[in-house]
């Protein structure tokens, strides 16, 4: 919004009056139209910065990979895990293929029913036994067998 000479000036003079004696502890001797051009301005900065922040910055799958991440220390085995989770389910917690459900494609019906954090839980125990806590071996496994 441009802002016109006279509107500004008006507003400057408005907000001045209204910080001078509020500094000096005195009543604002501020005329109505003073006040609303003041109020007026303050709704419209304040408009203008709530559009620029970013409100949902993180989503669900933000969250998702973080957790998935703090299992997987190594940056390495993560990326692996980054990769399979992708190709299963493209991070819908949801997502079914036969009797495969979640984001890893477990064949467990009770993954049906867990949430994101639960599904990465049960698959973190499940590659610790099955590939010895090795994503990157989860990941060419998957790979091999032409699942992707």
């Amino acid at each position: 919004m441009a802002l016109t000479s006279t509107f500004a000036k008006k507003l400057s003079t408005g907000l001045t009056i209204r910080v001078r004696s509020s500094r000096a502890g005195e009543p604002a001797r501020v005329s109505s139209k003073a006040r609303r051009l003041s109020l007026g301005a303050a709704l419209c900065l304040m408009g203008i910065s709530m559009q620029t922040m970013p409100l949902n910055a993180a989503t669900n799958t933000d969250h998702l990979k973080l957790y998935l991440h703090s299992k997987l220390i190594s940056e390495k085995q993560y990326k692996c895990a980054l990769y399979v989770v992708h190709t299963e389910s493209r991070w819908n917690v949801n997502a079914i293929n036969g009797t495969h459900h979640g984001l890893f494609q477990m064949n467990n019906k009770r993954v049906k029913y867990m949430n994101g954090y639960q599904q990465i839980d049960m698959w973190h125990r499940y590659i610790q036994h099955r590939y010895h806590g090795k994503a990157c071996v989860a990941m060419s496994h998957l790979k091999m067998k032409g699942w992707q």
